[in-house]
């Protein structure tokens, strides 16, 4: 049996049944690439430079940490993401 991407499963499942919207499919194809990038990151570990405290601290008054911190580098493309579902919606 040949091995399928999430990508192309998810394709596959959008164009057979119908049975996934797009948004969605984009939505988790985001979140996809958001685990894989910190999975990479973490498996550099110190080498990476992603293990560590910034100088900066949350709004609970706690020192923040790298991991913390790198998530937030995909707010803009989540972003993206509801300004053009929004603008569908309007």
């Amino acid at each position: 049996m040949k091995r399928k991407t999430l990508t192309q499963y998810l394709v596959e499942q959008q164009r057979a049944e119908h049975a996934l919207g797009s948004e969605v499919r984009l939505l988790i194809e985001i979140v996809s690439r958001a685990c894989k990038t910190i999975s990479h990151a973490v498996s550099k570990g110190a080498l990476g430079g992603v293990l560590g405290s910034l100088e900066s601290e949350n709004v609970q008054g706690e020192v923040q940490k790298k991991l913390d911190v790198m998530p937030m580098s995909g707010a803009d493309t989540s972003q993206r993401w509801h300004q053009r579902k929004w603008k569908r919606s309007t």
